[in-house]
């Protein structure tokens, strides 16, 4: 199912961020796990996304979870390296402050990265009308994902991620609404239930339920 594949999983981890109270795991995960662009919407620039450094820059500075713990402890651990930039520059101790401003400068990066994660997602969180919903959850996906990745966007191989959300916003035709938490319950019924498929209709093997067979034909059949 389309819920298993990269895309699918990272569109649900990113949907269950709020629910989790922006935990510090599920953060990472999420940028571990989805096909996510190289580069991250910040405040007012893009970021690098640098996941292996952001995690043990946010493991240090004993993030646990809530968007205030993010910005306190982050916080904190930048102005330790500051000041640690400025003691070894007074040593004159050039490799160690060319490592410690790579910290800090991530964890720079990495705190304006969740902020406006963040921001993006609580705008979210009240219902909306589902046409509206749709739209402003679909150009976050593309603003994060790289749209690209398999099973992302319609390649003509099948089922894909973004066909599914859209397809959530066939409620607005008798007037419905989605919140975040709505949505995200939604959504993984959808994925889990779509498949997706490598090669082109026609080619390859097809393993599945039998009512996903309906109306196709086949060489061979076997039936477990």
């Amino acid at each position: 199912p389309l819920s298993e594949t990269r895309a699918g999983r990272g569109v649900l981890a990113l949907v269950d961020l709020p629910d989790k109270e922006y935990r510090r795991t599920s953060v990472l995960d999420f940028l571990s796990v989805a096909p996510l662009k190289q580069w991250l919407p910040g405040r007012n620039r893009s970021v690098q996304a640098l996941t292996t450094a952001w995690d043990r820059i946010s493991r240090d500075a004993g993030v646990t979870s809530g968007s205030a713990v993010w910005r306190q402890r982050l916080g904190a651990r930048i102005a330790d390296l500051a000041a640690g930039v400025s003691e070894y520059n007074r040593l004159e101790q050039e490799d160690r402050v060319l490592a410690i401003e790579f910290d800090r400068d991530a964890a720079e990066q990495l705190l304006e990265a969740v902020e406006t994660l963040i921001g993006r997602l609580e705008a979210l969180r009240e219902p909306k009308p589902a046409a509206s919903f749709i739209e402003a959850f679909k150009s976050l996906v593309e603003e994060y994902f790289d749209l690209k990745a398999d099973s992302l966007e319609d390649s003509g191989r099948g089922g894909s991620v973004m066909t599914e959300i859209e397809q959530l916003g066939t409620v607005a035709a008798v007037g419905g609404s989605f919140s975040l938490a709505t949505f995200a319950a939604a959504l993984r019924a959808n994925l889990d239930a779509a498949y997706g498929r490598e090669m082109s209709l026609g080619e390859g093997v097809i393993v599945a339920d039998y009512r996903l067979a309906a109306g196709l034909q086949f060489q061979h059949v076997v039936l477990c």
